[in-house]
């Protein structure tokens, strides 16, 4: 008998086996999974957040207050500002314990679903910032009354790095989406189509 038979014999075979599970277990594997999620979610914005009080406060504490500066400040709140108003707009709403299955699975394929559209966006967070930040470098070329050679360099070398920096960002958050979102939203969707043909 030849490999390709056998294998068709053995996954002909079926013993009548079948792996059921209780839907209230796994209503609490999904609220504690969607849990997880939007925590991971609302560290991450809240990291960000931070990060651009702190480049905001900086700017107002340095009192280097020019035309380079507030534009930074401005993409920077503009670029924060947006992630705050998103994540105000499509907050989950709280899972009643009693909602069904296949609401819960809606809800957390919904939030998924706006991650990954927002990672593979991010491009446009990432633009204002890129703005700002050559407006501020450029604001502080023009204040140096007669730069050699070597500051030139040194300024192109700073140049490359910062953008070599936000373009890692952004292929970072293009894993994230490959690596991990797109496989919880294969799950959510198998898991809700399993539901839906048992129903």
């Amino acid at each position: 008998m030849k490999f390709d038979e056998l294998q068709s014999v053995w996954n002909s075979q079926n013993d009548g086996r079948r792996l059921t599970v209780d839907s209230e277990t796994l209503r609490k594997i999904l609220k504690r999974s969607h849990r997880q999620f939007t925590s991971t979610i609302f560290w991450r914005d809240l990291r960000e957040t931070v990060a651009a009080l702190f480049v905001v406060a900086w700017i107002v504490w340095s009192r280097q207050i020019g035309w380079g500066p507030i534009v930074l400040a401005v993409s920077v709140v503009v670029s924060t500002g947006f992630l705050l108003v998103d994540r105000w707009r499509h907050r989950s709403k709280t899972v009643e314990k009693d909602e069904c299955l296949e609401n819960q699975i809606q809800s957390s394929l919904f939030d998924v679903n706006h991650q990954i559209w927002l990672l593979r966006n991010v491009h446009w967070l990432l633009v204002p910032l890129v703005v700002g930040w050559s407006c501020c470098l450029v604001w502080g070329v023009m204040r140096i009354r007669e730069p050699g050679m070597t500051f030139y360099i040194l300024l192109t070398i700073y140049a490359a790095c910062a953008l070599g920096f936000f373009y890692f960002v952004y292929l970072l958050n293009q894993k994230a989406v490959k690596k991990d979102l797109e496989p919880r939203r294969a799950e959510l969707e198998s898991l809700l189509a399993t539901l839906r043909s048992e129903t």
